[in-house]
């Protein structure tokens, strides 16, 4: 099996990233929904993450910061969200390679102390 590199996403990788929801979801809301989440104050790059086959990007994903409020305050999560792999290379273990990635990246956050993996 040919080896997924998953790495942050680089600026150059956008419209890559585009072309994956756009054919994993079959529509461009998950797309222009990733566009908005990168604009937002909670977009965290290091956490918006692609999966690699072959030089050719064939997943993503993205956690987000979002401030939960709740009786007594708030706090401070990661939203897990949209996440996508394109149809073509479904079923090979990139979409949980790249949450493991994304959980590991964000560990040190602390915003995950809670999260059972």
């Amino acid at each position: 099996m040919q080896e997924i590199i998953v790495r942050a996403e680089t600026p150059e990788d956008v419209r890559a990233i585009d072309v994956v929801n756009l054919s994993a979801f079959e529509g461009e809301a998950e797309a222009q929904l990733v566009g908005e989440l990168r604009g937002s104050p909670g977009f965290v790059p290091d956490l918006s993450l692609v999966a690699e086959l072959n030089g050719r990007i064939v997943g993503h994903v993205l956690l987000s910061r979002v401030l939960l409020r709740q009786a007594g305050g708030s706090v401070e999560v990661l939203a897990l969200g949209p996440m996508s792999v394109v149809p073509s290379q479904s079923h090979r273990g990139i979409g949980s390679e790249l949450i493991d990635a994304a959980i590991a990246r964000a560990r040190p956050l602390a915003l995950l102390g809670a999260c059972r993996t």
